[in-house]
């Protein structure tokens, strides 16, 4: 049987093949070796669940954020390894595969994740031909959650949103700027607190001023990703994750702005992925 995973750094989902091609779905927290332990990884990796299908597991295609490394890899191969045995086949790539993967199986284009991080790459055939540094959230990650997160509560405090409205905001949304500054610098995985705030931007997304917020990340995120690649608008754009998704209407606004007429947009893509290996 195969298994392939899609990990985040919020959450991983599973996919089990089994040989007559029916398909098992799982769901874990999110797998990322810069944010979590060897221990918790392991921890993560024995609470899944196969219903005594663990021996049958022959490969795995585990396809992650934060795999930008030998180190990386090694962690999570070695991982996977005492999960399910060492005559299992264990392949490790970087999340950034799996969206090219998914978007464009065996064809090319640009890649793109928007999620609570972000990236870019070109994509050729299965493999990454070019890519330009995610850096991470302090650094880099434009257009993300993370980065609208931060947009957003830099907005909401700094008094650049009309009173009314950041009134009803914090009302309304229970934010207090003590708790978001401890779940910022004092708390486990600041990305993944300022990116749940991408839910309450979406609420309020009819106003102009939470809009542009939205605006100015995605055009960030071409301008400093996008455009960087020769002749990008010769490309195929894909993008995959759930900010992608949810904002779609909006990012298809910003990709015009960029002589971009199409684009395609993945919620996931695990089920893709899912395609690809099955041949």
């Amino acid at each position: 049987m195969k298994l392939i995973a899609d990990s985040g750094s919020t959450k991983t989902d599973w996919r089990l093949i089994s040989p007559d091609g029916q398909v098992s779905a799982l769901t874990s927290t999110g797998i990322n070796p810069y944010h979590r332990s060897e221990n918790e990884i392991d921890d993560t990796l024995a609470s899944l669940e196969f219903i005594g299908k663990k021996d049958k597991v022959g490969q795995v295609f585990f396809y992650g954020a934060g795999i930008t490394g030998n180190d990386a890899e090694y962690i999570l191969q070695s991982a996977l390894h005492r999960r399910f045995g060492f005559q299992c086949e264990v392949f490790v790539g970087d999340d950034l595969l799996a969206a090219g993967r998914a978007l464009f199986k065996e064809g090319k284009g640009i890649a793109c994740i928007l999620g609570t991080g972000s990236n870019s790459c070109l994509y050729d055939n299965g493999i990454i031909r070019e890519k330009i540094p995610a850096l991470g959230y302090i650094l880099g990650d434009e257009g993300s959650g993370t980065d609208m997160g931060k947009r957003f509560i830099n907005a909401l405090f700094k008094r650049a949103l009309p009173g009314k409205l950041a009134d009803e905001i914090l009302k309304n949304e229970e934010i207090e700027m003590h708790t978001v500054l401890k779940n910022v610098y004092r708390e486990e995985y600041p990305a993944r607190h300022l990116a749940s705030y991408s839910r309450i931007i979406r609420k309020y997304i009819s106003h102009e001023s939470i809009k542009s917020i939205v605006e100015e990340a995605f055009d960030n995120f071409f301008r400093k990703n996008i455009v960087k690649y020769k002749n990008y608008a010769s490309y195929e754009i894909g993008f995959a994750g759930s900010i992608a998704y949810h904002f779609k209407d909006i990012l298809e606004e910003t990709s015009k702005k960029w002589d971009l007429e199409k684009i395609t947009v993945l919620s996931s893509p695990i089920d893709e992925l899912v395609n690809y290996h099955k041949k």
